[in-house]
């Protein structure tokens, strides 16, 4: 199983959003140990507009198939 999480609260710290997020991650991974987990942050690494959504979408593809 892969388990993406998406960040993009621009409140790094204490947001509820990934406070919530990263509780259902957790139970995920406990819930499936063998569970590779890749964390996206947006607000600390946008995704450039200057991209499109194509490459944006190829980009996470990439990131999912590692």
């Amino acid at each position: 199983m892969k388990i993406l999480q998406i960040n993009a609260s621009a409140r790094r710290e204490g947001a509820n959003s990934t406070k919530v997020a990263n509780r259902v991650t957790e139970r995920l991974q406990a819930a499936n140990p063998g569970a590779a987990v890749t964390l996206r942050d947006l607000a600390a690494n946008p995704v450039p507009a200057a991209k499109g959504f194509a490459q944006a979408e190829a980009d996470l593809e990439a990131t999912l198939a590692a």
